[in-house]
């Protein structure tokens, strides 16, 4: 199976892909970690409009893999 990263790559989605899982959320958390996202930090996300959350902001590089 393909990397997130290679994948990423291909699909020429931009050059940082985010994943906002729920801040609460630790089994998203490490879901991320293990496929090489980084955290930045906590955010707040509109999820729909009017809608928020806080969100842990993991992003990957697909050029470095950061």
């Amino acid at each position: 199976m393909d990397g997130v990263d290679e994948r990423t790559r291909r699909a020429g989605s931009g050059r940082y892909p985010h994943a906002l899982p729920g801040a609460d959320r630790a089994a998203s958390g490490a879901v991320c970690r293990g496929a090489g996202l980084r955290r930045l930090g906590q955010i707040d996300f509109e999820y729909r409009q009017g809608h928020w959350s806080r969100s842990n902001d993991w992003r990957v590089d697909p050029e470095r893999g950061d």
